[in-house]
Formats: structure tokens, sequence, C-alpha cells
């Protein structure tokens, strides 16, 4: 039975698709983990199962100040890494942006590890982000193309590989790349942009390069 209901956690400005949840370092406890638009702080929310434990704020990390328009976040299957993206067409300081961060989950406090800047060359917009369930790749959509990035790679940019790009089939509409999740099989399914009856799949996530098997 829901016992408590309509009490405010956080009464602030916050940016859009930022919210995650990820489990605590003790293996019971989770962490909320939700941006302050505007800023460069995150907050996170300790949920135990007494209820709201502790709410702490990340200061001074790198972050996009103007939402996240288009973008997804994700962490980690281990809980060290939080990545978001951001095409925020409206706001040219927000363009195709990709942010790593560190996470602690005892502490509960993220870092800035590392960024990448899409530059309108590469792709029109950068949408989705997933890790692979070894934790050791993260993979970005494009509208047009997927990108597989290595984390033992630094920097970041220097583990790039191109594993797919949009073939131009429809059904009813354009199946261009869009968000995607990390499923319980352990592959990664990407959805479409618009109404489509296929999903995109990659098979072998945790394999690099095009040995990881995007369908």
């Amino acid at each position: 039975a829901m016992t408590v209901k309509k009490q405010v956690v956080i009464n602030d400005t916050l940016t859009y698709r930022t919210m995650n949840a990820v489990k605590h370092g003790n293996g019971r406890d989770w962490w909320v983990v939700i941006g302050e638009n505007g800023s460069l702080k995150f907050y996170s929310v300790l949920v135990t199962p007494n209820g709201i434990d502790t709410i702490i704020k990340s200061g001074n990390v790198v972050t996009i100040r103007n939402g996240l328009i288009r973008g997804q976040s994700n962490f980690s299957p281990d809980g060290n890494f939080f990545a978001y993206t951001s095409s925020d067409l409206g706001q040219p300081i927000a363009k195709n942006k990709v942010i790593l961060y560190d996470f602690d989950r005892c502490a509960g406090t993220l870092s800035f590890k590392d960024s990448i800047i899409y530059e309108p060359v590469d792709d029109s917009s950068v949408f989705g982000c997933a890790f692979s369930p070894n934790s050791r790749y993260l993979y970005i959509s494009t509208f047009y193309d997927l990108y597989q990035y290595d984390l033992l790679a630094a920097p970041l940019d220097s583990g790039k590989k191109h594993i797919g790009a949009f073939d131009g089939f429809s059904d009813p509409f354009p199946n261009n790349f869009y968000r995607m999740q990390l499923a319980p099989d352990n592959k990664i399914y990407m959805v479409c942009w618009g109404g489509s009856r296929f999903l995109h799949v990659i098979n072998d996530p945790d394999q690099p390069d095009t040995n990881c098997n995007f369908v």
C-alpha cells in the first residue's frame, strides 16, 4: 500500500532526461541521480528500505547548462560510469555533446571523466547512449550512425569505432537510430525515431568493433 505521497524530495529546476538509478555500493540501497538545470551540479538521492535517507550534490562537474532536449542518460552496469548525450538544437553550446562521468557508488558523487563533441560534419544529432554488460564499451547513436567507445582508451575519442550506418529502411517511417537500452538478455536494443515495427539490436555488445554484431 502507498502510505506516503506528495512529499517534495527536490524543489528545483531539473535537467531533462538525466534521472537514473544505480545500486549503492552496499548492494542494498539505491542512488537516484538527476541534474540541476543551469548549473554544474547533480543531485544524488539515497533511497533505503526506510525511504529517502540522504540528498547530496556533486558540484563543479561539467554538464550541459541548457537542458538535455534530445538526449539520453545511462549508468554502466557496474555503476562506476554515468553518461549522457545532448542534441539541443536551440542552444549551440549544448549541441551534439557526450559527457562521461566517474561515479562513486558509496559516496554518491559524480566527477567529470571526459567529453566528446560531434561537429555538424559528423552527424546532425546525437541521441542515444548505452553501456555494454561488462561496462567496458559505451555505445552512442546519432540519427544516421552508431559508434562504440572503449572506456579503457584515453582520451575517450581515441577509442571510437564506427559500428553501423542507417540503410534507409522504412516501415512505415524511416528507421533512423534513436535511444538505446541494455536488456536482461545482455543485448542492447535501439528504438527508431518514428513509429516502426522494428528494433535495431547489438547482439554481442561486449565484443570490440564490428564484432559486436549490430543488426
